[in-house]
């Protein structure tokens, strides 16, 4: 569910694959579902994914964090924003936030 396409085509691959998973785990926290879940099979996810499709983004949702979690998964590896980048704009993502999140040693 959460293979990046360049991995069910059996290419190279790096961290890039990586980074489309946790745009797919976005996806998951934004929506509250399982990718996929209407495909039975996981060579029906691999058709799926190489053929470009991706989880239908829920209505309402915040700009940012979808751009974010669109960049991730993007079909083109070489188009992915790297880890850093992803900390980075979500911590500026956070900054706006009246409450930021506090950090895991705070907890």
């Amino acid at each position: 569910m959460w293979t990046a396409p360049e991995i069910h085509e059996e290419r190279p691959y790096g961290l890039p694959a990586d980074v489309y998973s946790f745009g797919i785990f976005m996806w998951e926290v934004l929506s509250r579902q399982a990718p996929f879940a209407h495909l039975k099979t996981v060579w029906a996810v691999r058709n799926a994914v190489v053929a470009g499709e991706r989880p239908p983004v829920p209505a309402d949702q915040d700009e940012d964090f979808v751009a974010l979690m669109q960049a991730c998964w993007s079909g083109n590896d070489r188009l992915r924003p790297t880890f850093a980048a992803v900390v980075r704009r979500l911590e500026a993502m956070c900054a706006g936030q009246e409450r930021p999140f506090e950090p895991y040693a705070a907890i």
